[in-house]
C-alpha cells in the first residue's frame, strides 16, 4: 500500500511541475496520451499555431488569425470563441470538438475539415467554403450562412436551429437528422438532398427547391412551404400537421390527398 501511495504522490508532483512549467504546450504523459495544458497566453498560442500548425486544446479566444495559412492544422478541442478567422485557409484542419462560438469565418476555407461535434453557434460564415467538411453532430445554431459552399458535407445530426441561410450550395450533402427548427431557408436549393428525419418544425422554406429531396420521417409541423418546388420529393411518414403548402409546385394528386389527410394546408382541394 505504501508503495502505491508513494507512486501516486510522485505522479502528482510530476503533473504539478508540468502544469507550472509547460507554458501551455500539450504534454506527452505516461501512456502516450497528449494532455493540453492551459498556462500559455492567447498571443503565445497564436505564435505556436502559426509556427507548428499544432495547438490542440489551446486557448485562442478572440485570437487574430485573419487570412492565416492553417492547412491541416490540429486544433482539436481548441477554444476559438470570437476568433477572427476571416479569409483563413483551414482546409483539412482537425477542429473536432472545437469551440468556435461567434467566430468570424467570413470567406474562410474549411473544405475537408473535421468539425465533428464542434460548436459554431452564432458564427459568421458568409462566403465560407465547407465542401466535404465533417460537421456531424456540430452546432450551428443561429448562424448566418450566405453564399456558403456546403456541397457533399456531412451534416448528419447537426443543429442548425434558427439559422439564416441564403444562396448556399448543399448539393450531395447528407443532412439526415439535422435540426432546422425555426430556420430561415427561403429560396434555398435543397434539391436531391438527403433530409430523412430532419426537424423543420416552424422553419421557413418559401420558394425553396426541394425537388427529389428525401424527407421521410421529417418533422414538418407549421413549416412554411408556400411556393416551394416539391416535385419528386419523398414525404413518406412525414409529420405535416399544419404545414403550409399553399402554392407548392410539383405535387401529384396522390401526394395532395396524402398530405391533406395528414393535416397539411393546400391551396387546391385534393382531386
Amino acid at each position: 500500500m505504501g508503495g502505491i501511495c508513494k507512486y501516486a504522490l510522485s505522479a502528482a508532483v510530476i503533473l504539478t511541475s508540468v502544469l507550472l512549467f509547460s507554458g501551455g504546450v500539450p504534454v506527452r504523459m505516461p501512456g502516450g496520451l497528449a494532455h493540453p495544458v492551459y498556462g500559455a497566453t492567447v498571443a503565445e498560442n497564436e505564435r505556436r499555431l502559426l509556427e507548428t500548425k499544432k495547438c490542440p486544446g489551446c486557448d485562442l479566444r478572440r485570437a487574430s488569425l485573419y487570412r492565416s495559412y492553417l492547412v491541416g492544422a490540429d486544433l482539436t478541442g481548441a477554444v476559438l470563441e470570437g476568433a477572427d478567422l476571416r479569409g483563413a485557409n483551414l482546409s483539412a484542419a482537425m477542429l473536432r470538438g472545437a469551440n468556435l462560438k461567434g467566430a468570424r469565418l467570413t470567406k474562410s476555407i474549411l473544405a475537408g475539415s473535421n468539425l465533428r461535434g464542434a460548436d459554431l453557434s452564432g458564427a459568421e460564415l458568409t462566403g465560407a467554403n465547407l465542401r466535404r467538411a465533417d460537421l456531424n453532430a456540430a452546432s450551428l445554431r443561429d448562424v448566418r450562412m450566405v453564399d456558403v459552399q456546403m456541397g457533399y458535407a456531412d451534416l448528419r445530426g447537426a443543429d442548425l436551429s434558427g439559422t439564416y441561410i441564403r444562396d448556399t450550395e448543399f448539393g450531395g450533402a447528407d443532412m439526415s437528422g439535422v435540426k432546422l427548427r425555426g430556420a430561415d431557408l427561403r429560396g434555398v436549393d435543397l434539391s436531391g438532398v438527403n433530409l430523412a428525419g430532419v426537424d423543420l418544425n416552424s422553419a421557413t422554406l418559401r420558394d425553396a427547391d426541394l425537388s427529389n429531396a428525401i424527407l421521410t420521417r421529417a418533422k414538418m409541423r407549421t413549416v412554411d412551404l408556400r411556393g416551394t418546388n416539391l416535385r419528386g420529393v419523398n414525404l413518406q411518414h412525414a409529420d405535416v400537421v399544419n404545414a403550409d403548402m399553399r402554392g407548392a409546385k410539383g405535387l401529384t394528386p396522390a401526394q395532395k390527398r396524402y398530405l391533406n389527410d395528414r393535416g397539411a394546408r393546400l391551396t387546391e382541394r385534393p382531386d
